[in-house]
């Protein structure tokens, strides 16, 4: 609908914006291309996500690592093991991120068995602790503060192997206080719980919401 009615409110009569010096997009383009692949949650993969809605890249990167998670649970059986392993290697072939973020999204998998099977360890969340904020700051200075460290070595290579390092982190960290929350040693507050009926929603379709006016 708004890419129907952009042409009609925007100042070029068309879906281009006359200044994007501090937009993300160049013009409130959808190909059908990227349509088809996020139909099929390939974007990412074989396709490009829709340009006005860029955080469906996460969408299709959830679907497959429930996909795998189900492949997983059920490797006892070999074929399943099996499917598992040829399933990841080719998704991680196809987008090098995918690998670094299914290591965030299996610990909350991970969580969820812990939290399930009632099963705690004070000193090993205490060490995820330590280990996710050590983390989250070391590297977080190295690719965002500290170019003049990044420029030693390869520029991209530093930041690229720094910001992976810095997800991971930062991914490990946000499991240990989803975890205390889930165990009740951090208060969650409640005024909060009442956005879960609306806040993934909302985050899928703020971006291109936010294009358009």
């Amino acid at each position: 609908v708004l890419y129907l009615l952009a042409p009609f409110f925007f100042e070029s009569n068309s879906l281009d914006f006359l200044s994007t010096d501090h937009l993300a997009r160049q013009s409130f383009e959808i190909t059908l291309p990227s349509v088809i692949s996020s139909l099929f949650f390939l974007n990412g993969f074989v396709g490009d996500t829709i340009s006005v809605n860029g955080p469906l890249w996460s969408l299709s990167y959830e679907v497959w690592y429930y996909i795998l998670a189900a492949f997983l649970l059920k490797s006892s059986k070999p074929i399943y093991a099996v499917a598992f392993i040829i399933l990841l290697i080719i998704l991680s072939i196809l987008n090098k991120d995918f690998l670094v973020h299914s290591t965030i999204w299996f610990l909350g998998l991970l969580l969820c068995i812990f939290h399930n099977n009632k099963l705690f360890s004070k000193k090993l969340n205490s060490l995820l602790y330590l280990v996710g904020i050590s983390g989250t700051l070391i590297f977080s200075y190295i690719f965002f503060i500290d170019p003049v460290y990044s420029t030693k070595i390869n520029l991209n290579l530093v930041n690229n192997f720094s910001l992976m390092l810095y997800k991971l982190s930062l991914g490990l960290l946000t499991a240990c206080v989803v975890y205390s929350i889930l165990r009740g040693t951090i208060k969650f507050p409640v005024f909060l719980k009442s956005a879960s009926a609306y806040s993934y929603t909302l985050y899928i379709i703020h971006f291109p919401i936010l294009l358009f006016i």
